[in-house]
Formats: structure tokens, C-alpha cells, sequence
């Protein structure tokens, strides 16, 4: 079915790709301060999966608290990025299908 591709097809394909890989490796992080009878969650910026943020410099930035790491702790939002790439993997699939299409010419039936 695709044996014709373009190279612009196979761009689009390639970068998609790309970009679906990338949403999985440089991910969202929460700071979460757990105290007694409550917890609090904050937003703790993007970054690589590997390297996540420091636990008190977030905890510091995020709740102005200056505590010990194990009331404080930076864990990565999964969620989002897999959806992220997902998105970006079905839509590239979508416009390398919608580009493999090609008009019937006059000859054709």
C-alpha cells in the first residue's frame, strides 16, 4: 500500500516519531509535601526522565518550606506524557496516510 511513498511522507513520519520518543523522555514532574492530615502537590517544571529535580530546591520554590526530603518528595507525571505521545504518534500515522493518497488520474478507473 505505501511501497510509493514520498520523501515528504517519510519526513513527516520520521519527525512524528520523533516527537512522540522526546514526549516520553522529557516528561512533567509534581513536588508533593506530605504533612500530617494533609498532603500538597505542585507542579515541578519539566525535565529529563533520568534526571529528575532536586527534592529540596523544589520543596523550597514550590511551598517556601525548607524541610527534610522525607516529608518532601518529586515523583514524574507519567499520565500526560503518555498521552502527549500518543497524540503525536496518531497524528503523524493520520498525515502520512492522508499524504499517501493520491488523486486517480485521467487513465485510471
Amino acid at each position: 500500500m505505501y511501497r510509493n511513498r514520498s520523501a515528504f511522507q517519510s519526513l513527516v513520519l520520521a519527525s512524528g516519531l520523533f516527537a512522540s520518543a522526546a514526549a516520553l523522555v522529557y516528561v512533567p514532574h509534581y513536588v508533593e509535601f506530605k504533612r500530617t492530615g494533609d498532603n500538597y502537590r505542585a507542579s515541578a517544571g519539566y525535565a529529563f526522565i533520568w534526571s529528575p529535580p532536586a527534592a529540596d530546591m523544589a520543596c523550597r520554590s514550590s511551598f517556601n518550606v525548607y524541610s527534610s526530603t522525607s516529608r518532601c518528595s518529586v515523583r514524574s507525571d507519567l499520565g500526560p506524557a503518555i498521552q502527549t505521545s500518543a497524540s503525536f504518534f496518531v497524528f503523524s500515522l493520520g498525515l502520512f496516510a492522508i499524504l499517501g493518497m493520491r488523486r486517480p488520474e485521467q487513465g485510471d478507473t
